[in-house]
């Protein structure tokens, strides 16, 4: 098959030879580009007949593709070298690693590289080609409770070179770390309350908060009509930089110099104290915006404006136990007996309302400890929630991730950085998580380890 990001302009698959040869490759490129070419022509058209029948005023009208300066940005081509054997074992040894933890009813290890050469010509005057590469592992188990609960907690890892990529050990603390979820979730107390009180969202729990609630209306949604308007606190600043590498000691995956539609890709202010100032935008005019802002990236050749590296950062912040004491003083105000922290979500791929596995802790008044606890999910969180937040805290959690995405590799790499956050309201209720039936044998591996170890 031909590479994701050669049919994401296509906007259709076709197959296309292994072998290399000129003439065969040749036809098909040459097919691949007539049936673009006749796409294109019926679509033109079609934007031709509505345009004679439109009854709107012609200082109303907006064009169908904004103009835009031609860049010429010829890389060399890549080729990707892969020492095949070596990372066979290897992905074989890291599942192998699932055998160490019993409590795993089920578990992955999928490792993916998407390598392309990007060609991008049109007729203003735009050439460009951009080699890219994108390296994805997707680690997942299955587990279950003592009360048949299923729990399926993730991760994800991302890299844009094979340097890039973990060490064997920190996989193996990745994979580590799961089975560590699980003991703290199969020990945690169900959620059987309503709750409806101020709530902390902090570390990967807060990436996400953002990443749900805030980066699908960037390109616009819910504020297409709310530029100039406040929609965050006026503590809050949102930068999305395609030019940055890293932050701190963290690559950023969504880093990038030209969109799909051959756009230089600049850093771009969105939120300026808590103000609405622009929106991601292609080269598809609005009528609150008329140029690109080099925002196209994914599907269907770059139609969709995605962020790349978006960076939520708070003037003072605060330390995390100051906004843990804010938290607690929130709750005696509305006399509640304990407060919520929601400190990670399992996945990049889960929602704060869907049964994937979240870690949320009860935080007592009296004394501020802490009790995990499971099968909660948040009901009716907004974007416009986020005008609410009480404060922030001044460290920063970055992510890298796939927006557009599920799972296999494939969507457009990008980043998510923000500090932890207070919220004025949550309303939390009991989740209905799928349970199975209890299992009647045992894993036969593990079956087979304890009948060995008592000879």
């Amino acid at each position: 098959m031909i590479p994701s990001s050669f049919y994401y302009v296509f906007k259709f698959p076709y197959p296309m030879p292994l072998d290399d040869d000129y003439n065969t490759l040749r036809r098909s490129v040459w097919f691949v580009t007539d049936r673009s070419y006749k796409q294109a022509v019926d679509t033109f058209e079609i934007v031709k007949a509505d345009e004679r029948n439109s009854t709107e005023d012609e200082e109303d009208k907006i064009p169908s593709l904004s103009k835009e300066k031609p860049v010429v940005s010829i890389e060399k081509k890549d080729k990707l070298v892969l020492d095949k054997e070596k990372w066979e074992k290897q992905v074989r040894d890291w599942s192998a690693q699932f055998r160490l933890y019993p409590e795993f009813r089920e578990s992955n290890f999928n490792f993916y590289i998407r390598q392309a050469n990007r060609y991008l010509i049109n007729s203003e005057g735009t050439k460009i080609l951009k080699p890219e590469i994108l390296i994805t592992l997707d680690i997942h188990a299955k587990a279950a409770t003592d009360d048949n609960s299923t729990l399926e907690p993730y991760r994800h890892i991302f890299a844009t070179s094979m340097e890039e990529i973990p060490t064997v050990e920190e996989i193996n603390q990745e994979i580590k770390g799961l089975s560590n979820d699980l003991k703290k979730f199969k020990e945690a107390q169900q959620f059987k309350d309503t709750y409806i009180g101020p709530a902390i969202f902090a570390e990967g729990a807060s990436v996400q908060l953002f990443l749900q609630l805030l980066a699908p209306n960037l390109s616009g949604g819910e504020f297409t009509d709310r530029i100039g308007r406040k929609v965050l606190p006026s503590f809050m600043t949102v930068v999305d930089d395609p030019t940055k590498t890293k932050l701190g000691d963290v690559s950023l995956a969504g880093n990038y110099t030209i969109d799909d539609q051959g756009v230089t890709a600049k850093p771009l202010t969105l939120i300026e104290n808590g103000v609405l100032k622009t929106l991601l935008s292609t080269r598809k005019p609005t009528k609150e915006i008329q140029n690109s802002n080099g925002r196209a990236r994914g599907s269907g050749g770059g139609s969709e404006a995605n962020i790349s590296n978006l960076i939520i950062k708070a003037t003072d912040g605060k330390s995390f136990a100051e906004l843990k004491k804010a938290l607690i003083q929130e709750c005696k105000k509305q006399g509640l007996s304990y407060g919520v922290i929601f400190r990670e979500n399992d996945s990049t791929f889960s929602t704060f309302n869907s049964s994937g596995s979240i870690l949320v802790y009860k935080v007592y008044v009296e004394d501020g400890r802490e009790e995990l606890f499971r099968e909660a999910s948040v009901v009716d969180l907004t974007v416009r929630e986020l005008r609410n937040l009480q404060a922030a805290g001044s460290d920063l959690f970055t992510y890298n991730l796939l927006v557009n995405s599920s799972y296999g590799g494939d969507g457009t790499p990008a980043s998510v950085t923000a500090p932890p956050v207070l919220l004025e309201e949550v309303y939390l209720k009991k989740s209905r998580l799928n349970r199975e039936k209890p299992k009647l044998m045992t894993h036969p591996f593990f079956n087979k380890q304890a009948v060995e170890s008592k000879k």
